[in-house]
């Protein structure tokens, strides 16, 4: 019985280890990519953290289609 618990185990620790420095990689390159998104926006990563930043992309992106969809909608009613 320890034997077969044993071996799952292992194989657990084993994709759990694989998965684990998988997701360390990406985290990094994230990381990496962020820092230069900063340096183009000239803002410090320090200061403004990825998760407001990606919040007021999504609040601009959102903003801009809406008045996307007005201006739209008024050259539609003045034609």
């Amino acid at each position: 019985m320890l034997y077969i618990l044993d071996r799952v185990l292992h194989m657990f620790l084993g994709t759990a280890w694989e998965q684990f420095e998988v997701l360390q990689t990406m985290y990094s390159q994230l990381e990496a990519l962020y820092t230069d998104v900063a340096k183009f926006y000239a803002f410090d990563v320090k200061k403004y953290s990825m998760e407001e930043f990606f919040q007021d992309i999504k609040a601009f992106k959102d903003g801009f289609t809406v008045s996307r969809i007005d201006t739209t909608c008024l050259l539609e009613r003045l034609n």
